[in-house]
């Protein structure tokens, strides 16, 4: 901004506006510049953490699994007490994504309507979306995995390389027949 300025000052001709005029003019004009270019930086920070959690990198599936376990804890911990959202919270888990793909956007909207942007509606508009993701996270009801499917999943989250897929083998373990790759010819 200051090479700018000093840029637009020496260009501007005497005979046609004084320097304090132009400089003056210059201030005026860019004084919301440098609070919006910091605005938008936050927000594109805040982008990029988001594709981060996002992302299937490890500590990524790990900050997800370890948020998903915190939220489980919290839902099975009211449900003891007697505590439950019932299939209101079957619908909230139903439609998660959209719920949140609306609060995104309705978020994005909100700071494209809201000029200036500032720093502090970044951070507003922010908190408002997590607060949002928190009580969707909170209301949901998943449906209860039972007998050898959760078994499955308890043993797919304790192996580090993921879950088994079809046609594959754990470790200590004989391939059966139908397993076992046989070269066609």
């Amino acid at each position: 901004m200051g090479i700018g300025r000093t840029f637009f000052l020496g260009a501007v001709s005497p005979s046609i506006m004084s320097a304090a005029a132009a400089a003056s003019l210059f201030d005026e004009v860019t004084s919301l510049l440098a609070s919006t270019i910091a605005a938008l930086a936050l927000v594109a920070v805040l982008v990029a953490v988001w594709a981060w959690l996002a992302g299937t990198s490890r500590p990524a599936v790990r900050a997800r699994t370890l948020f998903e376990d915190g939220f489980a804890a919290m839902r099975g911990a009211a449900e003891r007490r007697g505590v439950t959202t019932g299939r209101f919270g079957a619908g909230v888990d139903r439609y998660r994504g959209p719920i949140l793909v609306a609060g995104l956007v309705l978020a994005l909207l909100l700071l494209i309507v809201t000029r200036p942007v500032t720093f502090g509606a970044v951070i507003g508009v922010t908190v408002g979306l997590l607060m949002l993701v928190v009580l969707v996270e909170l209301l949901r009801r998943p449906p209860e995995i039972e007998g050898d499917e959760a078994i499955a999943a308890e043993e797919a989250l304790a192996d580090d390389d993921g879950p088994l897929t079809e046609g594959t083998v754990a470790p200590g373990e004989a391939a059966t027949p139908a397993e076992e790759i046989t070269p066609r010819g």
